[in-house]
Protein backbone atom coordinates (compact mmCIF):
# COMPACT_ATOMS: atom_id res chain seq x y z
CA UNK A 1 0.00 0.00 0.00
CA UNK A 2 1.26 3.52 -0.83
CA UNK A 3 1.96 5.14 2.11
CA UNK A 4 -0.92 7.66 2.07
CA UNK A 5 -3.03 4.87 1.92
CA UNK A 6 -4.64 5.63 -1.52
CA UNK A 7 -3.49 2.78 -3.69
CA UNK A 8 -3.10 -1.39 -2.68
CA UNK A 9 -1.05 -3.36 -5.09
CA UNK A 10 -1.87 -7.05 -5.20
CA UNK A 11 -0.25 -9.87 -6.90
CA UNK A 12 -2.27 -12.85 -8.41
CA UNK A 13 -3.31 -12.83 -11.92
CA UNK A 14 -0.56 -10.01 -12.47
CA UNK A 15 0.22 -6.86 -10.48
CA UNK A 16 -3.09 -5.05 -9.41
CA UNK A 17 -3.98 -2.12 -8.29
CA UNK A 18 -6.72 -1.05 -5.68
CA UNK A 19 -8.15 2.70 -5.07
CA UNK A 20 -8.50 2.61 -1.53
CA UNK A 21 -11.58 4.31 -0.01
CA UNK A 22 -10.53 5.90 2.94
CA UNK A 23 -13.25 6.66 4.81
CA UNK A 24 -14.45 2.95 4.45
CA UNK A 25 -11.35 1.01 2.92
CA UNK A 26 -13.60 -0.12 0.45
CA UNK A 27 -11.28 -1.75 -2.82
CA UNK A 28 -12.11 -0.61 -6.01
CA UNK A 29 -9.99 -2.67 -8.97
CA UNK A 30 -7.61 -0.46 -11.12
CA UNK A 31 -5.25 -1.76 -13.79
CA UNK A 32 -3.40 -5.33 -14.14
CA UNK A 33 0.20 -5.57 -15.01
CA UNK A 34 0.88 -9.08 -16.70
CA UNK A 35 3.86 -10.09 -15.37
CA UNK A 36 5.04 -13.84 -13.30
CA UNK A 37 5.75 -12.03 -9.83
CA UNK A 38 5.65 -13.67 -6.43
CA UNK A 39 7.13 -10.75 -4.47
CA UNK A 40 7.57 -7.13 -3.99
CA UNK A 41 8.14 -4.11 -2.10
CA UNK A 42 8.14 -0.46 -2.55
CA UNK A 43 10.33 2.79 -1.31
CA UNK A 44 9.28 4.51 1.88
CA UNK A 45 8.72 7.32 -0.55
CA UNK A 46 5.91 5.27 -2.49
CA UNK A 47 7.42 6.38 -5.46
CA UNK A 48 9.05 2.91 -6.83
CA UNK A 49 7.72 -0.42 -6.29
CA UNK A 50 10.08 -3.60 -7.32
CA UNK A 51 8.45 -6.89 -8.52
CA UNK A 52 10.39 -10.37 -8.38
CA UNK A 53 9.50 -12.77 -11.62
CA UNK A 54 9.67 -16.09 -12.16
CA UNK A 55 9.87 -19.31 -14.15
CA UNK A 56 7.91 -22.15 -12.53
CA UNK A 57 9.65 -25.48 -12.90
CA UNK A 58 9.66 -27.55 -16.90
CA UNK A 59 8.27 -24.36 -18.30
CA UNK A 60 9.49 -21.98 -21.05
CA UNK A 61 10.14 -18.55 -20.18
CA UNK A 62 7.42 -16.14 -20.60
CA UNK A 63 10.00 -13.12 -19.56
CA UNK A 64 13.04 -12.60 -17.74
CA UNK A 65 13.88 -13.83 -14.32
CA UNK A 66 14.76 -11.01 -12.22
CA UNK A 67 13.36 -7.85 -10.58
CA UNK A 68 10.81 -5.44 -12.56
CA UNK A 69 11.25 -2.00 -10.70
CA UNK A 70 7.94 0.49 -11.92
CA UNK A 71 7.30 4.24 -10.79
CA UNK A 72 4.23 4.89 -9.17
CA UNK A 73 1.87 7.98 -10.10
CA UNK A 74 1.64 10.11 -6.57
CA UNK A 75 -1.90 11.11 -7.96
CA UNK A 76 -3.62 8.21 -9.12
CA UNK A 77 -1.20 5.31 -7.98
CA UNK A 78 -0.80 3.70 -11.42
CA UNK A 79 2.30 1.40 -12.00
CA UNK A 80 4.38 2.26 -14.95
CA UNK A 81 7.02 -0.21 -16.20
CA UNK A 82 10.60 1.03 -16.03
CA UNK A 83 12.54 -1.88 -18.36
CA UNK A 84 15.29 -0.22 -18.68
CA UNK A 85 16.13 -0.66 -15.20
CA UNK A 86 15.09 -4.71 -15.29
CA UNK A 87 17.76 -6.34 -13.06
CA UNK A 88 18.46 -9.68 -14.66
CA UNK A 89 19.85 -12.08 -11.75
CA UNK A 90 19.31 -15.42 -13.36
CA UNK A 91 21.17 -17.96 -13.93
CA UNK A 92 22.38 -19.21 -17.65
CA UNK A 93 20.41 -22.30 -17.30
CA UNK A 94 17.10 -22.41 -15.31
CA UNK A 95 16.30 -25.64 -15.26
CA UNK A 96 14.78 -25.41 -11.41
CA UNK A 97 11.78 -23.16 -10.37
CA UNK A 98 14.18 -19.86 -10.13
CA UNK A 99 12.63 -16.71 -8.39
CA UNK A 100 14.42 -13.74 -6.59
CA UNK A 101 14.69 -12.60 -3.03
CA UNK A 102 15.71 -9.36 -2.67
CA UNK A 103 15.10 -5.97 -0.13
CA UNK A 104 15.45 -2.33 -0.31
CA UNK A 105 17.01 -0.52 2.50
CA UNK A 106 15.12 2.09 4.51
CA UNK A 107 16.19 4.89 2.06
CA UNK A 108 15.26 2.92 -0.56
CA UNK A 109 18.82 3.60 -2.38
CA UNK A 110 20.31 0.05 -2.15
CA UNK A 111 18.53 -3.12 -2.99
CA UNK A 112 20.00 -6.37 -2.68
CA UNK A 113 19.12 -9.36 -4.29
CA UNK A 114 20.16 -13.21 -3.63
CA UNK A 115 18.35 -15.91 -5.55
CA UNK A 116 18.00 -19.98 -5.87
CA UNK A 117 21.05 -21.04 -7.65
CA UNK A 118 23.26 -17.82 -6.50
CA UNK A 119 25.98 -18.40 -3.73
CA UNK A 120 26.58 -14.59 -3.14
CA UNK A 121 24.62 -11.12 -2.82
CA UNK A 122 24.29 -8.65 -5.32
CA UNK A 123 23.69 -5.27 -4.89
CA UNK A 124 22.37 -2.25 -6.77
CA UNK A 125 21.89 1.53 -6.12
CA UNK A 126 18.37 2.91 -7.33
CA UNK A 127 18.53 6.42 -8.06
CA UNK A 128 15.09 8.42 -7.36
CA UNK A 129 13.43 7.75 -10.91
CA UNK A 130 13.95 4.32 -10.77
CA UNK A 131 17.32 3.75 -12.54
CA UNK A 132 18.93 0.82 -11.37
CA UNK A 133 23.04 0.26 -11.45
CA UNK A 134 25.22 -2.39 -9.81
CA UNK A 135 26.95 -1.15 -6.44
CA UNK A 136 30.48 -1.12 -6.13
CA UNK A 137 32.17 -4.26 -4.91
CA UNK A 138 29.21 -6.09 -5.81
CA UNK A 139 28.48 -9.15 -6.06
CA UNK A 140 29.27 -9.73 -2.24
CA UNK A 141 30.56 -13.35 -1.86
CA UNK A 142 29.51 -15.50 1.04
CA UNK A 143 32.23 -17.41 2.34
CA UNK A 144 31.57 -20.87 3.68
CA UNK A 145 29.82 -22.18 -0.04
CA UNK A 146 26.61 -23.03 -0.28
CA UNK A 147 23.74 -21.51 -2.22
CA UNK A 148 21.70 -18.62 -0.35
CA UNK A 149 18.01 -18.78 -1.22
CA UNK A 150 16.69 -15.47 0.87
CA UNK A 151 17.98 -11.81 2.17
CA UNK A 152 16.26 -9.42 4.85
CA UNK A 153 17.78 -5.92 5.90
CA UNK A 154 17.69 -5.02 9.38
CA UNK A 155 17.59 -0.90 9.90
Amino acid sequence: MTPSGGTLYSLGRGLTTFAVDPATGQLAEGATVSCNCFSMTMNTRGTLLFAGTFVAPNSAPTQPVGISPFSIDPGTGALTTLNESFIDVAPSNVSLAFAPWFVLDSSGEFLYTTAFGLSDTLGFTVSDNGAVTTAPSSPFMQTGGGNLTLVNFQP
